[in-house]
Parts: structure tokens; C-alpha cells; sequence
């Protein structure tokens, strides 16, 4: 969990420095899947306890 956290970060400080629109794109997906995996990992936790 800590490792996807960590890649969303460097993701995130990649969007704010990025000056190409195509490559923001694929850096916002990429945003998007990681923080859909952690949602998901966050929720299966809940439903455990």
C-alpha cells in the first residue's frame, strides 16, 4: 500500500511539472488506476474487519 501511495505522489509532482497535454493525459490515467487499486484495497480491508 505505502509503495502505490508513494508512486501517486511522484505521479502527481510529474502532472504539476509536465508541459505536454498528451503526456498529462497518460499521467492522469495513470492517477486514476492507482487510486481506484487503493480505494479497492481500502474497501476489502473494511469489509474484513
Amino acid at each position: 500500500m505505502a509503495l502505490l501511495k508513494n508512486e501517486l505522489q511522484r505521479l502527481q509532482a510529474d502532472y504539476q511539472k509536465c508541459e505536454d497535454e498528451r503526456l498529462k493525459e497518460y499521467i492522469r490515467e495513470d492517477i486514476k488506476l492507482i487510486e481506484n487499486a487503493i480505494n479497492m484495497r481500502v474497501s476489502e480491508a473494511k469489509s474484513k474487519v
